[in-house]
């Protein structure tokens, strides 16, 4: 079947956001025919198709959405010319069409390649399907990049911006319209807040040398009884569209000042950026793997949501990036070609640069490589003849051992527990802003070993003094990790002590806890003091 003729069969499926049953059920189907490395896994209306697994070469998620938006179409889905007309044929089945073709070719790439098919991206951040498969499909959260195939016509759009969603309602009293005195109109309480969103101009962030907008718009407005009433409530609808640079809980902090206390304000849907991760060696290869452009991506994606992982993420794919939503809506047959030919470019380079990439990929960052691929894993945990780390008795030892060696003076960057060792990153002794890790296992330290730091940040603004922890709460934590999680069979498989952890930029403690219902995880302050919410 040609991409064209997989695109049309797509978009002859609807599939509008909560009504994605159909289309699953089909690709499901169509996949379960072919030679998988390991059967499809399914989760509500999402699929989870593992496509090829290699030894020792880097592991890629390739994700699109099913669901499409409610648009006016006059036609059933046909091609006339270049243009394929349909549902989503831009937004985003074009990317599904690839990711349909790559499964379905007899030459599979030479990488390990996972194909994810998830619902409801179309709404709500909190519905979005895609939250449910990378909680329960453990695999995901090892990944070494996700390519989000939003259409981007061929361009590679890097990171994302942050959304929030927040309603604004201004309390008046009613009164007879004749009589306005008499009443507190809502509506011209609102006039404040309104000059100054009007006033607001756009505010650039660079990350990585690429630049975002900061901006807040008013969406929408609903108030008022009758035409001859004073207003009694006003509500405004307020989106705020952040950078990379900025977190969710420093966004709600602008937005709060803005609307300064005139009215009640309620965060709806909020979406955290995410970085533009420009140095990648897997992104790196794909931008010179004849992208048409490397850009940012101003708009949210679920890039953000693997960024909140520490899975890196982009978005590339063939859909004419400006017919998203629109009404008759087409793309480009041509760029479906050049789309593919673009992924089998990046493939090759991969496999020609195999070897270097592992290198480099168990380098990212300022975590080790188990570290960082446990970040949205749950099978960390101790070998049968090793007690875990992550239990009372052996944690408190261990942090006492920490508090022995480097004194409460020592600047720390990371103190990053899983059940069999103890990892801390600290600057040396003499201030000179390196750093070095040491590990701590089996009741031994090993190290210093020096730390790749990568990015434009400024390291000091991250590190924190050893002493600014209460170490001695921190064994406290793990027990109440559990019992607000799952108390009956959760277990906890990591415990993380750092500054800007997701929403923050004090220093926090984060303990993850996974059981076989759900996997969670419980926040609490520099004293151990648990956090109930923002």
């Amino acid at each position: 079947m040609s991409l064209a003729e997989t695109l049309l069969w797509l978009c002859k499926i609807r599939s509008p956001i909560g009504e994605e049953q159909e289309l699953c059920q089909r690709l499901e189907e169509r996949l379960e025919k072919l030679t998988l490395a390991a059967p499809v896994r399914r989760y509500g209306d999402s699929l989870v198709v593992p496509l090829v697994r290699a030894p020792n070469r880097p592991h890629v998620l390739l994700c699109g959405h099913t669901d499409v938006v409610r648009t006016e179409h006059e036609r059933e889905p046909h091609i006339d010319g270049d243009r394929l007309y349909g549902p989503g044929a831009a937004d985003m089945k074009s990317g599904l069409t690839l990711m349909l073709a790559l499964a379905e070719q007899s030459q599979r790439p030479n990488l390990n390649l996972t194909l994810v098919f998830y619902a409801r991206e179309e709404g709500p951040f909190a519905e979005n399907e895609l939250g449910r498969v990378l909680d329960e499909d453990k695999e995901l959260g090892g990944a070494d990049l996700a390519i989000a195939l939003e259409p981007s016509d061929n361009k590679l759009q890097l990171g994302c911006g942050g959304s929030i969603q927040a309603r604004v309602g201004f309390q008046g009293k009613t009164a007879h319209s004749a009589r306005p005195w008499q009443g507190e109109n809502a509506i011209h309480k609102a006039a404040g807040l309104l000059a100054r969103l009007a006033a607001k101009q756009p505010v650039s962030q660079v990350v990585d040398g690429l630049e975002w907008k900061s901006v807040v718009s008013a969406t929408m407005a609903s108030g008022g009884r009758a035409r001859n009433i004073i207003p009694d409530r006003f509500e405004l609808n307020l989106n705020q569209r952040f950078g990379p640079a900025t977190s969710a809980l420093q966004a709600k902090a602008e937005l709060t000042e803005l609307v300064a206390g005139e009215a009640e304000l309620e965060f709806v849907d909020v979406s955290p950026a995410a970085p533009p991760h420009r140095d990648h060696p897997l992104i790196a290869a794909l931008a010179d793997s004849g992208v048409l452009a490397v850009e940012p991506k101003q708009a949210w994606t679920d890039v953000g949501r693997f960024a909140s992982l520490g899975v890196a993420a982009a978005n590339f794919g063939p859909g004419v990036q400006a017919q998203a939503h629109q009404k008759n809506e087409w793309t480009s047959v041509a760029q479906l070609e050049v789309g593919r030919r673009i992924l089998a470019s990046w493939f090759e380079r991969i496999a020609l640069l195999s070897l270097c990439l592992v290198v480099s990929l168990c380098a990212l960052g300022c975590d080790d490589s188990a570290a960082r691929k446990d970040r949205g894993r749950s099978d960390a945990i101790a070998s049968k003849t090793e007690p875990s780390l992550l239990e009372r008795p052996r944690l408190a030892p261990a942090l006492d051992e920490i508090a022995r060696r480097f004194g409460n003076e020592a600047r720390v960057l990371t103190l990053d527990v899983d059940p069999s060792r103890l990892l801390i990153q600290v600057e040396e002794p003499r201030g000179t802003g390196r750093l070095v890790q040491y590990q701590y296992r089996r009741g031994s330290f090993k190290g210093p070993e020096s730390v790749e730091l990568r990015g434009s940040g400024n390291v000091s603004d991250n590190l924190f003094t050893l002493g600014a922890i209460k170490l001695t709460a921190l064994p406290d934590l793990l027990g109440a990790a559990v019992e607000k999680v799952d108390p009956q069979d959760g277990r906890v498989r990591r415990l993380v002590v750092r500054r800007n952890l997701p929403d923050s930029e004090e220093v926090r403690i984060r303990v993850f806890v996974e059981s076989p219902r759900r996997d969670g995880y419980l926040d609490a302050d520099a004293e151990g003091r648990p956090l109930t919410g923002e």
